[in-house]
């Protein structure tokens, strides 16, 4: 007997919408404590808290350090390294604009749409949109960091113009 699958089961009534997953984030700021701190403890020290981080992912600026977790455990492990007073860190956080890219799509179909409506209607990979007040057609997506230059929505191909 040949199986043929039920093609419309996850469409009924009952279902429950999709959950989007979100990555956690990748880049990190690590502000040291007091302002200042030797770089190569530094290494020495996350290297012996998550694992070890290529070279590339490690960054000095001032009184800063950029981290870029190699893995998702690292991320994770970075996202709740504690800093207790006697560390050389004082705060680990999630980088403010590295985790994410935002590129724009211009369409009037989709600008009919209320923001919920377009969001729920995209791959679970996007997080956010944003209809642009100053335009008739310009739509935001925000995404993970993954380089897409084609968002499907609805089922309409949409080439997205990446921002940042």
């Amino acid at each position: 007997m040949d199986y043929i699958p039920n093609l419309f089961d996850h469409h009924s009534e009952s279902s429950v919408s999709e959950v989007r997953q979100i990555p956690p984030p990748r880049w990190f700021v690590a502000y040291y404590r007091n302002g200042r701190g030797n770089f190569i403890h530094t290494s020495r020290y996350l290297s012996k808290e998550i694992g070890t981080i290529p070279e590339e992912n490690l960054k000095k600026y001032g009184k800063i350090v950029l981290v870029r977790a190699k893995n998702i455990m690292q991320a994770r492990m970075l996202q709740h390294l504690p800093c207790p007073s006697d560390s050389m860190f004082e705060t680990i956080k999630v980088h403010p604009t590295f985790n994410c890219s935002k590129g724009c799509v211009y369409s009037q179909d989709l600008y009919e749409f209320l923001d919920e409506e377009i969001l729920e209607m995209c791959p679970s990979s996007v997080q956010k949109v944003t209809k642009m007040r100053n335009s008739s057609n310009m739509v935001l997506f925000t995404s993970p960091p993954d380089g897409n230059r084609l968002v499907v929505v609805g089922g309409l191909a949409c080439p997205c113009d990446l921002a940042s």
